[in-house]
């Protein structure tokens, strides 16, 4: 095995570059998609500024759901400072909630309640100010509910009669219970902070599997090279077999990249505060690495091979759903689970399938091999 690893260092200088950059590849790609989309969605936020006429709970009520939504970034202003900040266009738009909005709510009146202002640079003004509308009449619809089940527990005189303010708390209770439409954007595996509405779901070791798989395609370049007959006519005058030198070799950048994976775990959890289950990340690895190398071993043009490389890592890609949802589009065709080497670990499942699979068809290689040069 020294031999081996001699070997390989020597193959190793003239690409070292190369070889530390495929092996970092997926961590690398993974950890800048990553931080390139937090950056889109931190840039794409709307900045809107929110003048409170009074500082009653349903004002405070509507700033806060306004401040909940991931599509604006509030900022509360006076109105004379809100009105400098939107000539200067530091501002989409303003919002001035006015004296007496609390009244104005409990007597069920929705006009007049809240001023707008936009100037020619206003582009996201339309949806925002759908959105604010949309906070209000849910209040005033809210209240004039409060007043119909008042008025009905009078007229069917019950004991226990609550006032506006309980019935108001408890429509919001079950409105909270019941949400018709949440979505939610984090990085799976991680906790969701508090006071936070994020929009998507992101699985970090889904793309890093997605990146992986690239790279451990072309890493594994070497057996189409070494498999050319020139380079096999020496080993009739060595004392190892070919079949032993390519396997040996093939452990050994099994070795290297699962000391690499245990670096990219590390990373992860400090990074992202995902995690995920070490021997699930193992099975993969082995799965991934002997699919690479027999897709290696049936390839005999290297150029041939890079194209294929990419083609199967975007048809994996696609069908995988990491980046695009596809999961409607699995349901209709279940056989594409089927065909995906990536399906088991994306589930966080242990990959048994295609790791028994590539297994038994490592051993008819090596054994079928074995059996000719005898």
């Amino acid at each position: 095995m020294k031999d081996i690893l001699v070997t390989r260092v020597i193959r190793w200088k003239k690409q070292v570059l190369s070889v530390l950059f495929w092996l970092l590849f997926p961590l690398i790609a993974t950890s800048l998609f990553i931080s390139f989309t937090e950056k889109i969605q931190q840039d794409t936020q709307v900045p809107i500024g929110i003048v409170l006429g009074e500082e009653t709970p349903l004002a405070l009520g509507v700033l806060d759901a306004i401040e909940q939504s991931p599509l604006v970034e509030v900022t509360q202003l006076t109105e004379d400072e809100a009105l400098i900040q939107l000539e200067k266009h530091a501002l989409d738009s303003v919002f001035i909630i006015h004296q007496g909005y609390e009244e104005q709510i409990r007597k069920g009146n929705r006009t007049n309640l809240i001023t707008s202002y936009r100037s020619d640079r206003s582009l996201a003004y339309s949806p925002v100010k759908e959105m604010v509308v949309s906070f209000v009449q849910q209040e005033t619809i809210r209240s004039k509910a409060a007043y119909v089940v008042m008025d009905l527990e009078t007229k069917y005189k019950r004991e226990i009669q609550r006032d506006w303010e309980e019935i108001i708390q408890k429509s919001k209770e079950v409105q909270a219970e019941q949400d018709l439409l949440h979505t939610t954007f984090q990085f799976q595996g991680a906790t969701q902070p508090k006071n936070e509405n994020p929009l998507f779901t992101w699985n970090v070791w889904g793309i890093w599997a997605v990146f992986t798989l690239l790279s451990t395609l072309l890493l594994l370049d070497w057996v189409i090279k070494e498999n050319s007959s020139n380079i096999r006519s020496r080993f009739t005058f060595t004392k190892i077999r070919y079949h032993h030198y390519v396997v040996k070799n093939l452990l050994f950048y099994l070795g290297l990249f699962i000391i690499v994976d245990g670096f990219t775990l590390l990373f992860f959890y400090h990074y992202f505060s995902t995690q995920i289950n070490m021997f699930v990340l193992f099975t993969f690895r082995v799965m991934i690495t002997l699919l690479a190398f027999i897709i290696a071993l049936l390839s005999k043009n290297v150029y041939l091979f890079y194209c294929g490389a990419f083609a199967f890592t975007l048809f994996i890609t696609v069908i995988s759903g990491v980046f695009l949802p596809v999961n409607g589009f699995i349901q209709e065709i279940t056989w594409l689970q089927y065909v995906n080497p990536l399906h088991q670990f994306l589930s966080e499942e242990v990959t048994f399938i295609w790791l028994v699979g590539s297994i038994i068809l490592l051993c008819l290689w090596y054994f079928r091999k074995e059996k000719v040069d005898a």
